[in-house]
């Protein structure tokens, strides 16, 4: 089974973007602006984020050793948490030789107040026949009292017009404090560049608080993907998501989008 490069694209960024890349930015030379509103619970202020997204072909992503072949992309986000407004810029290179999919992204918030002020992830994915498909990463964030290392396995299967995926993310804190979570998705490409994703995830994640405090906290998610294509060079994006962060609050998310590709 042929498993197309749009397919490894969304299978390695981790299609549903927890957080990510949306696939739809990688899809060809594009540009993607996206709104988020989420709500919480138990007193905390409600976030909001505006994010602008770009993708740039540097030539065909099928290019022998030594080349410039792949693609460039970017992220310009504004973020509100917690009271706190942070602004962070984010770089990425992928690359395709072979059938292996590699990626180097890199990211720094000159405010930091809740987000990491650096960010550096590495990656991997490379597809093992049948339609079958396996990838690792590794991430490290770097806040103002703190570094986490974040790992990824992943496994995907992709039979007809669906995929089925699973991710392992194992958390550390300055080699301190370890964490596991799990994340389970499914997708349906109905179209040329549209699909429909639901994503579920359970264990525990290393989240960022005020006051350069980072904690180890419980937390389950559930999340709905959509990327729908409108003709040739437009499409719409958006995502539903509910999260539970032990007993901390719960937050409702709502995001959209809209993409014009060249």
């Amino acid at each position: 089974m042929k498993v197309p490069f749009r397919w490894l694209l969304a299978a390695f960024v981790g299609l549903a973007s927890l957080p990510g890349t949306p696939s739809a930015a990688l899809a060809a030379t594009s540009a993607q602006v996206t709104a988020e509103y989420s709500l919480l619970d138990h007193g905390y202020q409600d976030w909001q984020a505006t994010d602008i997204l770009w993708n740039t072909d540097l030539g065909p992503t099928e290019g022998s050793r030594g080349s410039t072949a792949g693609k460039l992309f970017g992220d310009f986000g504004a973020t509100r948490r917690f009271g706190l407004f942070d602004q962070t810029l984010s770089f990425g290179y992928l690359r395709k030789v072979g059938a292996v999919v590699t990626t180097l992204e890199t990211a720094f918030s000159p405010s930091h107040q809740v987000m990491p002020f650096w960010t550096g992830r590495a990656g991997v994915s490379w597809p093992v026949g049948a339609g079958w498909v396996l990838s690792t990463s590794y991430k490290r964030n770097a806040y103002n009292a703190a570094y986490v290392n974040l790992g990824t396995l992943g496994v995907d299967e992709y039979f007809g017009p669906f995929r089925i995926g699973y991710r392992l993310f194992g958390s550390d804190l300055m080699n301190s404090g370890f964490a596991l979570s799990h994340m389970v998705a499914f997708s349906w490409y109905y179209g040329d560049r549209s699909d429909l994703t639901l994503i579920g995830a359970l264990g525990t994640e290393l989240d960022a608080l005020p006051r350069d405090s980072v904690l180890a906290i419980p937390t389950r998610t559930l999340s709905l993907n959509l990327d729908h294509a409108l003709g040739k060079s437009w499409a719409l994006t958006g995502r539903a998501a509910w999260q539970a962060e032990g007993d901390l609050y719960t937050r409702s998310t709502l995001v959209l989008g809209v993409s014009y590709l060249h």
